[in-house]
């Protein structure tokens, strides 16, 4: 999992301070989720190049989804997350959850049931780097995140500065 943090927002929370909390709140809450829709694009676009394991995705493609995280009265959170899916996807894709979401991202070593890999962190390590059954890791969401978290934070400055304009003067 990967985190984004802004900071220096304390002079915009003082500019803040004579606008209604629940006006600020909600222009908040929106303005961040839109510049998580810009991250979960790329995470979905990620899975229409030529590398990406493009004949497993459609349920883990789709279960890609920004989601409201409980935060703090002076903090908006949101996760971009992929495995669960919604009662429409699930009746789509016939499946409950893209279970192997992280599989995808760092890659697996494939094995039968009742196959677990036992011993010390080096043993499992050196395991790992011998083995011959691997299936190659195709990252999806850090790149999203690393090639488009300055987009998004444009997106989240540009919204708040649209929607409260006197607080951004």
């Amino acid at each position: 999992m990967a985190d984004l943090k802004v900071d220096g927002l304390d002079e915009l929370h003082r500019r803040m301070a004579g606008v209604s909390e629940r006006l600020v709140k909600n222009v908040l809450r929106s303005s961040v989720r839109k510049g998580g829709n810009v991250i979960r694009n790329q995470a979905r676009a990620n899975f229409n190049s030529a590398v990406g394991p493009n004949d497993l995705t459609g349920a883990l493609k789709a279960s890609i989804r920004v989601t409201p995280r409980r935060g703090t009265p002076t903090r908006v959170v949101v996760s971009i997350v992929a495995g669960d899916l919604t009662q429409a996807q699930v009746r789509k894709f016939g499946i409950k959850a893209a279970y192997y979401a992280l599989w995808v991202e760092k890659g697996h070593i494939n094995r039968k049931a009742g196959e677990a890999l036992r011993g010390s962190k080096a043993t499992l390590k050196a395991i790992r780097a011998a083995s011959t059954n691997n299936t190659p890791a195709h990252p999806y969401m850090l790149p999203a995140l690393q090639t488009k978290a300055q987009e998004a934070v444009d997106v989240v400055i540009h919204d708040v500065a649209a929607r409260l304009p006197e607080v951004v003067q």
